[in-house]
């Protein structure tokens, strides 16, 4: 009866942290998309500042 209740509270301490860690993943996960999606509209800027430079230069 004690093995049970000790096997039970191990797999129920297992679950609450395999859905920790599934949090954190997602959490993670979103970071990470983030972080593109700024490096992406980063890159999309820096390539318009070029162009508009460009421009002012080849009228200048």
């Amino acid at each position: 009866m004690a093995q049970e209740k000790a096997r039970a509270r191990t797999l129920a301490k297992q679950q609450a942290m395999a859905e920790r860690i599934v949090s954190a993943s997602e959490q993670l996960l979103a970071g990470i998309e983030e972080t593109n999606s700024s490096a992406q509209e980063f890159s999309q800027l820096m390539d318009n500042l070029a162009s508009a430079g460009e421009q002012v230069g080849s009228s200048a």
